[in-house]
């Protein structure tokens, strides 16, 4: 029962953060219950900070999330401390008086002067609103790859034939036919990762980014010429993997809200597993992105 109900809350957490209306202090709320029914203690530290506000000192576990979602910069003394809804209180509330500014139409001996300070007014509250909503974004995103982290490692675990066995079958068909050389790779990467090593690590998130990069060739081999994607010109030439599955993705004609879904999901993973080779990562969380980068690739090649 207890897994039925995180599988739950996983899928509706993931549905949730493609849609902006929900809150993002919401999204928070209910990852602390996935958090506390699967124990993930360095998640809890950063989810109550992010639902209650941060305290001056934070822990060291808590300040590799504060640079993830850009509350601070790793050397400054000072970070946004403030919580999550605060934040988008804050952004609604210079919102209105953006607005405000605007609407006023300064006359008389001082019109000038008051002009001026009503557009240093609005450019301030502007810079102030960009960077609440860089910080609520990485949130969200952050939020979202611990829905799906979980999730998997939840679908993973299950022994017996299950709805994901049925997924796992229609996703190997696919993605066999489309990259059989870049998934041939995947046996060896679990068999890494079982060694457990710091090296052995390294080498598996390695072979991810080797994965995605070869089931970029394969579905979208390079382009000499710019892609268009969403009225952007993308370089879709050889070193350019990322943009060429966005590529591949446009063709499909997904759905605007999917495809920045499968953006964010693509590049975040893309990212962490080639930041990874070069730092410290846990044996859980490389576990983690080795399955990541096996869903996300899996749905993309399946659309």
């Amino acid at each position: 029962m207890k897994d039925a109900e995180v599988i739950r809350l996983c899928n509706e957490l993931s549905r949730e953060t493609e849609d902006s209306t929900v809150r993002t202090s919401t999204l928070v709320n209910k990852a602390r219950r996935i958090g506390t029914l699967v124990d993930a203690k360095a998640w809890l530290l950063f989810l109550s900070g992010e639902a209650l506000g941060y305290d001056s000192e934070a822990s060291i576990t808590t300040k590799h999330f504060l640079v993830m979602v850009h509350r601070w910069d790793g050397r400054a003394e000072q970070f946004t401390a403030m919580s999550c809804s605060g934040l988008e209180e804050n952004c609604a509330l210079w919102e209105t008086q953006i607005d405000a500014h605007k609407s006023f139409q300064p006359s008389g001996q001082y019109a000038a002067l008051h002009h001026q300070g009503r557009m240093d007014n609005i450019m301030r509250l502007s810079n102030s609103i960009l960077l609440n909503k860089k910080i609520i974004g990485a949130v969200r995103a952050t939020v979202y790859h611990l829905a799906t982290m979980v999730l998997n490692e939840r679908l993973f675990s299950r022994t017996s034939h299950d709805i994901f066995s049925i997924y796992q079958a229609e996703v190997d068909k696919k993605l066999v036919q489309l990259s059989e050389t870049a998934f041939a790779k995947l046996p060896d990467v679990f068999e890494r990762l079982e060694a457990g090593s710091s090296e052995a690590i390294s080498h598996a998130l390695t072979s991810c980014r080797r994965i995605i990069d070869a089931f970029a060739d394969s579905v979208f081999p390079p382009q000499e010429a710019g892609v268009i994607v969403n009225g952007e010109m993308l370089d879709c030439g050889p070193g350019k993997p990322k943009n060429r599955i966005l590529g591949y993705i446009a063709e499909k004609q997904v759905s605007k809200s999917r495809a920045h879904r499968l953006k964010r999901g693509l590049f975040d993973l893309y990212d962490r597993v080639s930041s990874g080779v070069h730092a410290d990562v846990a044996p859980s969380e490389a576990q983690a992105l080795v399955l990541q980068t096996y869903t996300l690739l899996g749905e993309i090649g399946s659309l």
